[in-house]
């Protein structure tokens, strides 16, 4: 199954666009557009009686999304402003484009980055597709070690494509490629442009930039930097609100801290976190790494907690195979050494193994 490219019009981090008509020519792309009530959320049901299941994209910009409804060759056209409209496309015609995500996906970066190249200008049947091209193409090539190419993909999409808000993470991109090439200045000036840009591509913007400036401060071996800079940043962030941006800076906090030594910080940030997360990896994570600080410290009862959020983080399903075996090997680790323990009972010693050996 080709998974669909789902957006939302509302949340900077996923609109995909372009304000300029490129050069060369391609089909409207085929999509289903919701008119979005004020006050809703995107996926809400009741959004499906506005919604425009035909629709024809013929440029979707930081602006707004401009549709032909029915027909890709007839007269009947609408738009909507940005965030107020939904839009779900179709591109399971658009082969190049797919192979290319799908290679990224699965970590062929290589195979990703010439699919994407091809998708850029070569059968291309959609009018958004070459800048989705771009910008996953920019991310392959830098996997790749391809670093100069990368750079020249941010390029070409700066330059036909200035009001996409796909530039957000692809302007991430060019600020982790000039890290990778020893270039700090530049990738200071470029997060610091994310920041400034927030005032027209969004909220996202402005947490990218000073995400990517904590990585700057990782880098250079400065936690306690990084970690003030990333707890100042998620105190601006809602977890239902903000969903990704929020998870992703929560998680950068709490690794921020465990680096620079903070255990309790790192502690009171696990508990507040943890339960916020929607997505299950997100949630695993955060429990593993609980579980971690907890096991270091001295006590049975620390060790107890220890082993109640490893087991937690190993039962959430649907989960990197990484993290659900980091889980359980600390668990079993934890029940293994809490055998040990003259406080406690032969019953909690049993019940403590059998937990463990059904992991």
């Amino acid at each position: 199954m080709i998974p669909a490219l789902r957006r939302t019009a509302l949340y900077a981090t996923v609109l995909m666009a372009s304000a300029i008509v490129p050069a060369w020519t391609a089909e409207p792309a085929p999509a289903v557009v919701r008119r979005v009530e004020v006050g809703a959320k995107m996926d809400d049901k009741a959004n499906a009686k506005n919604a425009f299941s035909s629709a024809f994209v013929l440029n979707e910009s930081l602006d707004g999304i401009e549709f032909l409804v029915d027909d890709p060759k007839g007269t009947n056209k609408l738009s909507f402003k940005r965030g107020t409209y939904a839009v779900e496309y179709d591109l399971t015609k658009d082969i190049d484009l797919l192979t290319g995500i799908n290679a990224r996906d699965a970590g062929n970066w290589e195979k990703s980055a010439a699919a994407l190249a091809k998708a850029v200008t070569a059968n291309r049947l959609n009018v958004l597709s070459s800048e989705w091209a771009l910008r996953y193409g920019a991310e392959s090539l830098m996997r790749a070690g391809k670093l100069d190419e990368a750079l020249a993909t941010v390029a070409q999409l700066e330059k036909t494509a200035p009001r996409s808000l796909l530039l957000v993470e692809t302007l991430v991109v060019k600020g982790q490629v000039l890290q990778a090439k020893g270039d700090i200045p530049g990738a200071t000036k470029v997060y610091a442009d994310l920041v400034a840009r927030a005032k027209d591509f969004g909220n996202t913007a402005r947490v990218r930039g000073l995400r990517g400036q904590a990585t700057l401060h990782t880098a250079a071996k400065q936690p306690v930097e990084a970690a003030k800079l990333l707890a100042s940043l998620l105190a601006t962030l809602d977890a239902a609100k903000d969903g990704n941006d929020y998870a992703d800076t929560a998680l950068e906090l709490l690794n921020a801290q465990i680096a620079a030594g903070q255990s309790g910080a790192a502690l009171a940030t696990a508990s507040t976190i943890a339960y916020q997360m929607s997505e299950p990896s997100d949630l695993a994570q955060v429990q593993l790494l609980w579980a971690k600080l907890l096991s270091d410290q001295s006590g049975t009862a620390s060790q107890l907690e220890a082993f109640d959020h490893a087991a937690m983080a190993a039962g959430v399903k649907n989960v990197p195979q990484a993290t659900y075996s980091a889980a359980v090997n600390l668990a079993r680790s934890l029940s293994e050494k809490l055998q040990k323990d003259a406080s406690l009972s032969a019953q909690d010693k049993l019940e403590l193994r059998k937990s463990a050996e059904a992991l």
